[in-house]
């Protein structure tokens, strides 16, 4: 069997404890020799209490290694079109895009989540896999305001680099001063996150929502 007979995607994280651009070069590496499809490169969020803090890369070598990991995989040919994901041709994850679209979705198991969209309603299964077991049918509920489903669309949305958000959609003109700055840019009528912001997304969306 070939590897063009199915479809083939690569994780991987970054920011890892005791990890450096070396290492992450390796990784980058491996994916240049093997060219999956699709790779996702996620940066490692650490859990509260870790242990491992002090031996986790800094915040100057954590943005050296998303520049490297974004230079290398364009130059091989991927499309970097989501904050964490790449693409060869039309791979792009049509699975993931529809979280970051906002488009409905059904959450099957313990912990998993589903969004209905018409309802604006979120729900939500049991975390505990065997209180799930006892009882799958059992389902919290939320309710989505406007205010989140505004501050949604702008965190999801500007996530899409290809895509980004309709001008049409802000409520305020603090887009205005980003787009001034170079932090965000105007694509057709829709406006996105250029590569050199990426690291600063958090910051864009707290000032926008």
């Amino acid at each position: 069997m070939k590897k063009d007979d199915f479809i083939v995607s690569f994780d991987f994280m970054f920011g890892l404890p005791d990890q450096t651009l070396e290492l992450l070069g390796k990784d980058i590496d491996f994916i240049r020799k093997n060219r999956p499809h699709h790779v996702s490169m996620y940066l490692f969020t650490p859990p509260e209490r870790y242990t491992l803090t002090k031996r986790l890369p800094d915040e100057d070598t954590i943005e050296k290694m998303f520049f490297l990991t974004h230079n290398e995989l364009e130059a091989f040919g991927y499309s970097h079109y989501e904050v964490s994901n790449y693409a060869l041709g039309t791979y792009e994850s049509v699975h993931n895009i529809a979280y970051w679209k906002r488009d409905a979705y059904i959450g099957l198991g313990a912990g998993a989540h589903s969004f209905y969209k018409q309802k604006d309603i979120r729900a939500w299964h049991q975390k505990d896999v065997a209180a799930y077991i006892k009882d799958p049918k059992h389902l919290e509920f939320e309710d989505i305001t406007k205010e989140m489903e505004y501050t949604e669309t702008i965190m999801l949305g500007l996530r899409l680099l290809k895509v980004g958000i309709p001008i049409s959609f802000f409520k305020n003109k603090n887009y205005r001063e980003l787009m001034d700055s170079g932090l965000l840019v105007q694509k057709e009528d829709n406006v996105v996150v250029p590569a050199k912001a990426i690291p600063v997304l958090d910051a864009i969306i707290k000032e926008l929502a």
